[in-house]
């Protein structure tokens, strides 16, 4: 009775290690054959490259595919303008479902042209993959694969033939330049002009800008010019003095993000018509707090007769102060004559961004006695946010990302957006508002994330920080970090899938057939 109740054990055994036999056998018909590739959406270089550069490019290899890839050979060859630093590179085995990060520093040639090169690579590996009888084959393969790598950069613009602009009270006038693109094309580029005012409190401007304070220009390419026109107005209330009037040039690069650089055109309003010299100019370009600005005025004699023994002082006081000496001399000036004098100001560490207002002293003599003429001039204190992106803390699915405004401004309405790839999912908001961040500040955003890439591998996280300046300038940067090989293992979550029970469910089964067989087999030799 024991015998027969011990074979049915042992037959009821064999017929599940057989019926499981039989599925790893369909399932190894079912298994997707190794599949390599190179995965653009995470290829990229660390910067954007511009003629003469050096950087380093990430290609991210990709095996899809459900069996391994082995011996897998990497080479890199050189395009006509980008050179590589790694030129073969041997990686290994490649896990089904895995990535592996190939790392190596390009540099552009000066005389790259602007646009998309590509570099050749070729991956050489042994690919698996089960015929129809079931048996695992080996396939030796060699793939090629384009990687472009942009170079362009942005733009550089220079304002030329601006002519000293002298405006009295009630009066209109034109202003006239040559806006100056030095390298780099710059697409759909429009400037606008702002009026300005003697103080940053008045309630309306002293200076306004006519018609129209928008002009389109259009795509203009390196070493191409555009001639740009204004016309404005001056109050019958604004003061006598220098006025810097913002003007700023917003274009698209070469990838089609928006960009804005900020210039100043100096007007000087002169007031009464009885006094023989004037400042026609000013050129002090916008310095940051703890830096130094060298500042240059133009005197004019608007008079007929010589007048000598002139000094020009400047009436300074904190947070600008003179390097040098506040004051200079000029011998003499002829009736309509015009001379430059220049100063070096330094300006504090803790000055604030905006213009301040410096009176200028003209002191000279002549046979009735000393007279003052006084004016004011402003001298712009200028600075951008500069934002931070870095790993604060990661948690299994969950990963805190730390912003630093690194800057010497404040950057208004700020927010962070992580860019999704193929190498991960967010379970929550791919954007999160913060709002303004002063200088030297910091703040966190969490996201929750599920990593799509196995095996040993780094990630790169994408994402794009857009915020405005204290002068409402618009800036949208994109950002990039990367999640080391530890980091990715600290953010997997602990799961166990139905693979592992499977196989352990086989290995129980197998020892217990085993088991029951060498019973079965002992009772009959007794």
């Amino acid at each position: 009775m024991k015998n027969n109740i011990t074979g049915k054990c042992l037959a009821v055994a064999l017929v599940l290690a057989c019926f499981l036999a039989c599925c790893s056998t369909v399932t190894a018909t079912t298994i997707t054959p190794t599949s390599l590739s190179v995965d653009y959406t995470s290829t990229a270089t660390d910067k954007d490259m511009e003629p003469g550069d050096s950087g380093i490019l990430l290609i991210v290899i990709q095996n899809s595919g459900g069996l391994d890839a082995k011996s897998v050979t990497a080479s890199i060859f050189d395009s006509n303008y980008i050179e590589s630093e790694v030129h073969q590179k041997y990686i290994g085995n490649i896990n089904p479902s895995s990535t592996v990060t190939l790392a190596t520093k390009i540099k552009v040639s000066t005389s790259a042209p602007q646009g998309s090169h590509i570099l050749r690579l070729t991956l050489n590996y042994d690919a698996y993959y089960y015929n129809i009888a079931s048996t695992l084959v080996k396939e030796s393969l060699s793939t090629s694969w384009d990687i472009p790598v942009s170079v362009g950069g942005k733009p550089s613009f220079a304002i030329e033939n601006l002519q000293g602009i002298n405006a009295g009270k009630g009066d209109s006038f034109r202003m006239s330049f040559n806006l100056k693109n030095e390298k780099n094309t710059a697409y759909d580029a429009s400037v606008s002009l702002s009026g300005a005012s003697s103080t940053t409190t008045a309630s309306s401007y002293d200076i306004t800008v006519l018609g129209s304070n928008v002009k389109y220009i259009g795509d203009i390419g390196p070493e191409s010019s555009a001639k740009v026109e204004f016309d404005a107005y001056v109050s019958d209330g604004a003061e006598s003095g220098a006025y810097l009037l913002p003007l700023t040039v917003t274009y698209e690069d070469q990838n089609h993000v928006e960009n804005q650089e900020r210039y100043f055109i100096g007007v000087y309003v002169s007031t009464r018509a009885d006094e023989v010299l004037d400042i026609t100019n000013i050129d002090c370009s916008p310095s940051s707090p703890g830096s130094n600005a060298d500042l240059t005025l133009s005197v004019k004699n608007v008079g007929e007769d010589t007048v000598e023994g002139i000094t020009v002082d400047l009436d300074l006081s904190s947070p600008l102060i003179a390097l040098q000496s506040d004051k200079a001399y000029i011998s003499s000036l002829e009736g309509m004559e015009e001379k430059d004098v220049s100063f070096r100001i330094s300006i504090s560490s803790d000055a604030n961004i905006k213009t301040y207002t410096v009176p200028v002293n003209l002191i000279y003599t002549d046979m009735d006695g000393a007279h003052t003429i006084r004016r004011n001039i402003g001298v712009q204190v200028y600075a951008e946010p500069d934002i931070s992106v870095g790993i604060d803390r990661i948690a299994p699915g969950e990963i805190t990302i730390r912003l630093v405004n690194l800057g010497l401004a404040e950057a208004k309405f700020l927010n962070v957006r992580v860019l999704p790839t193929d190498m991960y999912d967010l379970a929550s908001s791919e954007e999160i508002y913060i709002g303004n961040m002063d200088p030297d500040d910091y703040d966190t955003v969490e996201y929750d994330i599920k990593l799509k890439a196995g095996g040993d591998v780094e990630v790169p996280l994408k994402m794009t920080v857009e915020y405005l300046d204290a002068h409402n300038n618009k800036y949208s940067v994109n950002k990039s970090v990367t999640l080391s090989r530890y980091m990715v293992e600290s953010l997997k979550v602990d799961s166990s899938g139905n693979t592992t029970t499977t196989a352990a469910a086989v290995i129980i089964l197998a020892v217990v057939g085993f088991l029951g067989y060498r019973y079965y087999k002992k009772r009959q030799s007794e």
